[in-house]
């Protein structure tokens, strides 16, 4: 039994390490480990889809030839989300998910992700990226932010793995390249049809019936290995070819154009756009996020940028419904720092050189002298000259001189003056400080 169980160990181990350093990337703490998340696929193909990546080129040509090798591995051991699922469904009355195929919703939902990809915006992959749901997830407290992976984990509670099953987009991708995996999973003539696989298998795909596994919707949880008494249930390399089934082919097809269709339209029509920002508000976005469409378009709010922060000043969109954004009220940028760029895995925030991210302005401080103490009661002070990194506030005879050309933004000048005679406002498009 002990040789049976062995690659579920594996397999549990594997999962074990990685829900660690997923664990640790969004602690803040660890740095490195936040680097890790740039192995996600949902994240690697928005990265791409921002500009050339060769990083992120190899990290989904990996994911695909893993698929194509063993299966959906990546739903077993590199899918924090599906990994959190797992531990809800330990729970003694989760069950399983039901052996029907739910074509119609899972293609069309995949066709939606991949509509409003295609036209621009990842606002689609915000409700289904597993990995930022997962994020938001541990690193939130916001009821909009936590709510759609709150509802994930409490269906696992009661179906295990229905999300990837019928729903996750990710899933849906790798379990057509899964389908004839050089690697499967079958059920050999030595079956006994005892049914354990079938009470085993989260997610309903094992059918001991007719000694048949689904390897699209096949986790590779390896829970059907471990229970079968005879060892009936084995990773094979060959099989008998068989004939593509005309009617499922159409009925997948007809599903995800219907789906592409929906998420276009969504798009062009500025639906989601609607969903996810707040209305009439200028909001002020980190280093790199370029303009306010473009930032919105891409991010997925995983809020991985909001753990890694050493200021602490970029928050979750306050009705956790959106991109991040940057409280400036009790802090500022930091000139010596780029770490949100470099983390970002969806290329959302630009990964920027120090010296472009010193030349770069996100927004515009205001002075008002009628506040400043120094021009009104006399008092010598200097903190705003004395702190402003980029040069854009000098004295002239004990008194503060504002230069708006030279202004990044950072909010520093804010946050020392002692009567806030410094305001901080939105511009419409980040762009390199003037010579």
């Amino acid at each position: 039994m002990a040789g049976k169980k062995s690659i579920l160990y594996l397999r549990y181990a594997a999962a074990f390490v990685f829900l660690v350093l997923f664990a640790l990337s969004f602690s803040g703490f660890c740095r490195s480990c936040a680097y890790l998340m740039h192995v996600e696929f949902v994240p690697a193909v928005l990265h791409l889809a921002a500009g050339v990546s060769a990083g992120a080129a190899a990290v989904i040509l990996c994911h695909f030839l893993l698929a194509c090798c063993a299966g959906r591995v990546y739903c077993s051991v590199l899918c924090p989300l599906g990994i959190l699922q797992d531990i809800a469904g330990f729970i003694p009355f989760a069950k399983n998910t039901a052996r029907r195929d739910i074509i119609p919703l899972r293609f069309a939902v995949f066709g939606i992700a991949a509509g409003t990809l295609v036209s621009g915006s990842a606002a689609g992959l915000y409700w289904l990226d597993p990995y930022s749901l997962a994020g938001r997830s541990v690193s939130a407290v916001l009821w909009g932010a936590t709510l759609p992976a709150a509802v994930i984990l409490l269906i696992s509670l009661w179906k295990r793995r229905a999300f990837c099953t019928y729903i996750c987009p990710v899933g849906t991708l790798l379990g057509l390249l899964s389908r004839k995996s050089i690697w499967h999973l079958e059920i050999s003539d030595s079956c006994v049809n005892c049914k354990k696989c079938l009470k085993a298998c989260p997610a309903g795909c094992a059918d001991p019936e007719n000694r048949t596994i689904d390897n699209e919707r096949c986790l590779r949880c390896m829970q059907c290995t471990a229970v079968c008494p005879v060892g009936a249930i084995k990773f094979v390399r060959k099989r008998e070819k068989t004939s593509v089934n005309r009617r499922e082919f159409i009925k997948k097809s007809l599903w995800t154009a219907a789906g592409f269709a929906a998420g276009v339209i969504a798009v062009r029509t500025s639906l989601l756009k609607k969903l996810l920002r707040t209305p009439d508000e200028k909001l002020i976005y980190p280093p790199g996020a370029g303009d306010a469409d473009t930032f919105q378009r891409k991010c997925t709010g995983c809020l991985l940028c909001v753990k890694a922060c050493p200021q602490k000043i970029i928050v979750p969109d306050k009705y956790g419904a959106g991109p991040v954004r940057l409280d400036l009220a009790g802090g500022f940028c930091r000139f010596d720092c780029t770490r949100c760029g470099d983390i970002c895995p969806t290329g959302a925030i630009r990964q920027l050189p120090l010296a472009v991210k010193q030349r770069l302005a996100i927004a515009k401080a205001k002075f008002d002298p009628t506040v400043c103490i120094v021009y009104q009661e006399g008092e010598p002070c200097g903190k705003c000259a004395r702190i402003c990194p980029a040069g854009a506030i000098t004295l002239r005879r004990g008194a503060p001189r504002f230069n708006a050309r030279l202004c990044t933004g950072c909010g520093a000048c804010r946050t020392v003056c002692p009567t806030k005679a410094f305001s901080i406002n939105a511009i419409e498009k980040q762009q390199p400080l003037n010579k």
